[in-house]
C-alpha cells in the first residue's frame, strides 16, 4: 500500500473512484483555434510592424529630399537688396506709412521749375 503520509496509510475505499485505463480523449479544438489564432496575430503583427517600419523610412527619406531641395533653392536664389525709391518708412512698423524724403521732395520741386 503506498502511504500518503508516515502516519497514516491511503484508504483502499478511495482508490476506487480513479478509472483504470487509458487515458480519455480531451478536447483540443478550443485549444489548438486559439494557438492558431495567436499564431496568425503574431505573424499579422510583426508584418504590420515591418509595414510601418518602411513607412516610416519612406517618409523620413522624403523630408531629407525635401530639405536638401530647400537648401538647393536658398544657394541658388540670387540676393538682391531692396532698393529704397526716394521715400523711407517713419513711424511704428506696426503702423508704417511711406512718406517721400525731403531730400527726393525738394529734387523734385526743383525738377518742376526747371521745366
Amino acid at each position: 500500500m503506498i502511504a500518503t503520509d508516515e502516519e497514516e496509510q491511503a484508504d483502499p475505499k478511495e482508490w476506487s473512484r480513479y478509472d483504470f485505463g487509458p487515458p480519455k480523449p480531451v478536447p483540443t479544438r478550443d485549444v489548438e483555434e486559439t494557438v492558431e489564432l495567436a499564431a496568425q496575430l503574431k505573424v499579422y503583427c510583426r508584418w504590420r510592424r515591418i509595414q510601418v517600419q518602411k513607412r516610416i523610412e519612406i517618409r523620413r527619406q522624403q523630408l531629407e529630399a525635401e530639405r536638401l531641395a530647400q537648401k538647393k533653392q536658398k544657394k541658388k536664389r540670387i540676393q538682391i537688396p531692396s532698393l529704397s525709391l526716394g521715400g523711407t518708412l517713419r513711424g511704428s512698423t506696426k503702423t508704417a506709412v511711406e512718406h517721400p524724403s525731403p531730400i527726393a521732395t525738394n529734387k523734385d520741386q526743383h525738377k518742376k521749375k526747371a521745366q
